[in-house]
């Protein structure tokens, strides 16, 4: 499970008007288009990958400190382009 905050904090809206999505989820979409997030370089953005890049610090009025509860092994997302 990747779950967008953690217990006793929040998940919001972000106050710009220019993301559709929650703050959480904009995250999540910028990171799968990122091929520096594949650590390993598999070609295979995964949970883990994914989830270590959404615990990155931001510079965010809008932060949220993501988390992951990872029962069993990883898992790929999404195939990096190698364009």
């Amino acid at each position: 499970m990747l779950l967008s905050t953690t217990k006793g904090t929040y998940a919001f809206e972000s106050s710009d008007p220019k993301i559709q999505n929650g703050v959480f989820t904009y995250r999540v979409l910028q990171a799968l288009q990122d091929k520096k997030v594949d650590k390993d370089n598999d070609g295979i953005i995964s949970i883990v990958e994914l989830s270590n890049k959404l615990k990155e610090p931001q510079n965010n009025p809008d932060y949220q400190q993501p988390i992951i509860r990872n029962v069993g092994g990883d898992v790929g997302l999404v195939r990096v382009s190698n364009e």
